[in-house]
């Protein structure tokens, strides 16, 4: 099992903003008790968003989430109606007995013999 973030992504926001602001990594990595490696990992991530597009991000990602099972529902839907639809045809449609070449129905005019 992993273990739980210490940061949320607001704090690493604002840490990266304190850095861009003039203060050295080194300083805030003593002063957040973090390493220095995880610091540039966050800098070397870091997309240049503000607290408040990261807020808005956190928003899309969650309609996504709830949105997701409903487009799925829908494509499922969707697909079993073409199926449905196919089978039908299939079964609407006249055959012909391929040893015979005969139709089930002689007044169709689909079922040719080529």
């Amino acid at each position: 099992m992993s273990k739980p973030r210490k940061y949320t992504g607001e704090q690493i926001v604002c840490i990266l903003q304190k850095h861009r602001g003039g203060v050295t990594g080194t300083e805030i990595s003593r002063r957040q008790g973090g390493s220095h490696d995880t610091f540039y990992l966050w800098k070397r991530r870091d997309t240049g968003l503000g607290k408040v597009e990261l807020q808005g991000l956190k928003a899309l990602e969650g309609e996504h989430r709830r949105l997701k099972p409903a487009v799925s529902a829908v494509q499922f839907s969707l697909s079993a109606r073409n199926h449905r639809h196919n089978l039908v045809r299939a079964v609407a449609l006249p055959s012909r007995d391929r040893a015979t070449g005969i139709c089930s129905e002689t007044t169709s005019p689909s079922c040719v013999t080529m």
